[in-house]
């Protein structure tokens, strides 16, 4: 992820932006799958807490499944 900053910014906020990016790309996308899955296939809630994927055949509007630890969810709660 790279957040922009205009030209006119101080010098300060260029580093903030950076790292605010480096923070997101060790702390969020790990936990992110960058691929989707079916939900046939998806691994073992419990080895990816908090852990979020995309599903290819996820219910309408609900693209994605999150790992609570015990199973996987939609994020309103709704089991997978």
């Amino acid at each position: 992820m790279t957040l922009s900053v205009g030209t006119k910014a101080a010098p300060w906020a260029y580093d903030l932006a950076k790292d605010i990016d480096q923070e997101i790309d060790n702390h969020i996308w790990p936990y992110v799958s960058k691929t989707a899955i079916e939900k046939a296939t998806l691994p073992p809630a419990a080895n990816h807490v908090w852990q979020k994927f995309f599903l290819t055949d996820g219910a309408s509007s609900k693209p994605e499944a999150i790992s609570n630890g015990t199973n996987w969810v939609y994020p309103d709660g709704t089991s997978v």
